[in-house]
């Protein structure tokens, strides 16, 4: 009986420690921490799925183009909307992509200037955006 459970609480252990190990519940990354480009999935919903450059901040959409009954894989450029003009980019990584419940957001990591994404089917626009997110002082 003692070993019966002592065989429960090893197992029960090493259950524990493998689900702890694996902390990316929110997005896929699949680039070298110092690549420029990278892709981030969103483990809820496949159709979040961007292609971003770390550099300049621009980001690409997956999508399905499709024509004469097939469906051919695209990026699409996601624009973003800017309060301010002084975006300076400097050499190396400067942007990420945060994927959580509460939405998908572009950091710019030297100043902290953050973009929120909006899918047009969900807004009254007609094309996805990042739109700028303002700071309080």
């Amino acid at each position: 009986m003692k070993r019966i459970v002592l065989l429960l609480c090893v197992l029960s252990f090493s259950m524990f420690s493998v689900e702890a190990a694996n902390p990316q519940d929110h997005f896929y990354s699949t680039t070298a921490l110092n690549g420029r480009y990278e892709i981030v999935q969103s483990v809820c919903n496949k159709l979040y799925t961007f292609k971003i450059d770390k550099q300049t901040g621009k980001v690409w959409r997956h999508r399905y183009f499709h024509e004469l009954g097939k469906s051919v894989p695209i990026w699409i450029t996601t624009p973003r909307k800017n309060k301010y003009d002084d975006i300076s980019y400097e050499v190396g990584i400067n942007f990420q992509i945060f994927m959580g419940e509460a939405g998908t957001y572009l950091i710019d990591i030297n100043n902290g200037r953050t973009w929120r994404f909006y899918d047009h089917k969900l807004t009254d626009s007609v094309v996805d955006e990042w739109i700028e997110m303002s700071n309080p002082e």
